[in-house]
């Protein structure tokens, strides 16, 4: 009788050689225990037992790979990126603003607009009528009988009934036609060069001081009214609405150069001077006159200027149209008359 545990190794034996080769079918081992399968087919890693053979199984899940690649994955939808650019809120425009309000600076005329970036510009429209104390600019903006006068002292432009014509003033007048007696106030506009030296202002001081203190009804006239402010050449758009006092050469003061036929600006013995010269000319100004205060230099000028502040002293040599000046600033002297 034939060894039984001859019998199975010899089975065992063969199931290997038929595992082995791949061309051979499946052999039927359903009457065989697990155990004893497990002992036949034995697959090594990667490969695990399925059936009566092996399949790979690389991730060790004990599910063969073949059997996973018809798996059907549900993958995550894929978020669109937003290639849109971010719009971000408009940020509000800081302004500074010029002005809050229209606004005059003197007799010019401001106008407070707000621009397209939404600040408010202030913008210069200049004289206007109507605005900053203009009521005229020029004669015809008048009723019939009227011209139009500025007031240097109070800084305004208005039709007032016109002035008979002041032809035939002299010096031996002097203060008047530039102090109105009648109505105790100053009747004349102090005008300087914008190229002349300090030394003209303090001539145009003296001159003032001197009219100041002429006394009206037994009192100063700058008690009843206050003098004019001093302007420059380039101020005066129109010379002719004064009476006015011009002090400086005709190098220096564009009014005296013109009111003298000269062209500006007008040097040396063209001024009709020598050196250490000065004079005080009266000139006709339209309806106006105007006096002509200068020297050969600026200590000449003053030098006429103190003249003029002492008038009284001089009351019998200030005649005619045109005096000169000589001496020295504390002690002048009436050369000509």
């Amino acid at each position: 009788m034939i060894n039984k545990n001859f019998i199975l190794i010899l089975l065992v034996l063969s199931l290997f050689f038929i595992v082995g080769c791949s061309n051979f079918g499946k052999i039927d081992v359903s009457n065989l225990s697990e155990e004893d399968v497990n002992k036949i087919i034995v697959c090594n890693k990667p490969y695990m037992r399925f059936g009566t053979g092996c399949c790979l199984d690389a991730n060790d899940n004990k599910i063969c790979d073949n059997d996973e690649k018809g798996e059907i994955k549900t993958l995550e939808p894929k978020q669109e990126e937003n290639t849109k650019p971010e719009i971000k809120p408009t940020q509000p425009i800081s302004c500074k603003n010029e002005c809050t309000q229209d606004s005059c600076d003197v007799n010019i005329y401001y106008q407070c607009v707000k621009q397209a970036d939404g600040c408010y510009d202030k913008i210069n429209k200049g004289k206007i009528i109507g605005k900053c104390n203009v009521n005229c600019l020029k004669d015809s903006d008048c009723a019939s009988g009227q011209e139009c006068y500025y007031s240097g002292l109070n800084q305004f432009y208005v039709c007032q009934d016109k002035q008979p014509s002041q032809a035939g003033y002299d010096l031996s007048k002097y203060p008047e036609p530039f102090i109105d007696f009648n109505n105790k106030k100053f009747n004349y506009q102090g005008v300087v060069g914008a190229d002349s030296a300090a030394i003209d202002n303090l001539a145009l001081s003296d001159i003032t001081a001197g009219l100041s203190s002429i006394e009206v009804e037994g009192k100063p006239l700058a008690n009843y009214d206050v003098a004019p402010a001093g302007m420059l050449d380039v101020q005066i758009t129109n010379p002719e609405q004064y009476n006015l006092i011009l002090v400086g050469r005709p190098s220096e003061n564009r009014l005296t150069a013109k009111l003298l036929g000269l062209t500006y600006p007008a040097y040396g013995e063209a001024s009709g001077l020598k050196t250490g010269e000065a004079t005080i000319i009266l000139k006709q100004n339209g309806n106006k006159v105007a006096l002509l205060v200068f020297g050969w230099a600026g200590e000449d000028t003053q030098r006429a200027g103190t003249v003029l502040k002492n008038y009284e002293a001089y009351k019998g040599k200030l005649t005619g149209t045109e005096v000169k000046v000589s001496g020295t600033t504390a002690s002048p002297t009436i050369v000509t008359a």
